[in-house]
């Protein structure tokens, strides 16, 4: 029997026939080099899988699975800040356990780089969960309440501010009705400065 034709019966290349029969394959039948090479090939020998097939299983021991995007997508922003400060704490963690142990400074290095990644990306959580809340109309905020508090006392401190330089000069010599007069629309003018700055 040729060592194409054995090749072909067998399922693997000329060239490993070849070797296998100088090693002593008998070429005589299919049934007597397949019994010889079970007793005396090495598996690694034997026709091994496409190349494909090996790829795919590697790839699999190697990359994890990848996440469900679409579940990625519609994260709760609640549940993304709660996963973002534990990566914070994780990552100052171990940051604090590499200044500890002594590590080196390309090992700090990496470790602040990951901190300082993991600080900024809690801050954006934040960021989106208060606009989450803003959108459900839930929170006024601490800030925004002092801003909207703090609105009227600039009005009116401006205007008192002025009033000695204002009223002063309107108000010397006049009779007391002609200042209760004056005083009573200043006051109202004031209130309807603060009104317009709520």
């Amino acid at each position: 029997m040729g060592t194409n034709e054995l090749a072909k019966a067998l399922g693997v290349s000329k060239a490993l026939v070849s070797g296998l029969a100088k090693r002593g394959m008998p070429l005589t039948s299919v049934q007597a080099a397949q019994a010889w090479r079970e007793s005396n090939a090495k598996p690694r020998q034997w026709k091994a899988k496409p190349a494909t097939d090996r790829i795919k299983s590697i790839g699999q021991k190697i990359i994890p699975p990848l996440p469900d995007i679409k579940s990625a997508i519609t994260d709760d922003p609640d549940v993304s800040l709660t996963r973002a400060r534990e990566a914070e704490d994780a990552a100052f963690l171990a940051l604090r356990a590499g200044h500890d142990a002594d590590a080196s400074p390309e090992d700090i290095r990496k470790l602040s780089a990951t901190y300082f990644a993991s600080r900024s990306n809690r801050q954006k959580a934040e960021v989106d969960n208060r606009q989450k809340l803003r959108i459900d109309g839930i929170t006024l905020f601490t800030d925004e309440a002092r801003e909207l508090i703090s609105r009227p006392h600039v009005a009116a401190k401006q205007l008192m501010e002025s009033m000695p330089k204002t009223l002063a000069p309107r108000l010397h010599g006049q009779p007391q009705k002609a200042i209760e007069a004056t005083l009573a629309a200043w006051c109202d003018n004031l209130t309807e400065i603060i009104r317009k700055a709520i």
